[in-house]
């Protein structure tokens, strides 16, 4: 594996539990995780190097905003993972114990780390895990679309109503002033 300029650190800074994987081809190439104690924090491991002591992986964060945009074709992966200045780098070893952890910057990565700079979802070539998630994401704005449509038809109602109230109270006012 080459050797890349970075930070050694002794642990990452979250808790990583594997949601699915996006790529598969005899083994998970591109995994997603959520950070165990910040279930919003999303991560994922792309896998980028290997030789006969460890396989090398390449983790990025990114906000669910990202990944909503990689599945409608508005970014590409490699902008995800270029968004941020640093990367992680973990070398595992064929038991998933950690070897390395490396925090480095992009500008610091061979080229064959990043995916293309036009590698924009395809959901043909993308486990049903990926699919799933993209669904998820859409359920979730449709959902608040449709809660903030409510929350706009009950402030009309209530807009309404008030000014029924006060028409009702022009009225009866209209009314009693007449009467006496």
């Amino acid at each position: 594996m080459k050797d890349i300029k970075g930070l050694i650190i002794n642990h990452l800074d979250f808790i990583p539990v594997k949601l699915g994987d996006f790529l598969y081809y005899e083994g998970p190439l591109l995994s997603h995780f959520i950070d165990k104690n910040n279930p919003s924090d999303n991560y994922f491991y792309r896998w980028v190097d290997c030789d006969d002591n460890a396989h090398r992986w390449l983790i990025f964060k990114a906000n669910e905003t990202d990944i909503r945009n990689f599945f409608a074709g508005i970014i590409t992966l490699w902008q995800m993972i270029t968004k941020s200045s640093t990367v992680i780098l973990m070398d595992l070893d064929d038991n998933l114990a950690k070897k390395q952890i490396l925090v480095t910057t992009i500008s610091e990565l061979p080229t064959n780390y990043l995916p293309a700079e036009k590698s924009y979802f395809k959901e043909e070539n993308y486990q049903p895990y990926a699919t799933e998630l993209k669904n998820q994401l859409n359920k979730k704005i449709e959902d608040q679309n449709l809660l903030v449509e409510l929350v706009r038809k009950v402030d009309m109602f209530e807009e309404q109503q008030q000014k029924t109230f006060k028409l009702l109270t022009d009225v009866f006012f209209s009314l009693k002033k007449s009467v006496s």
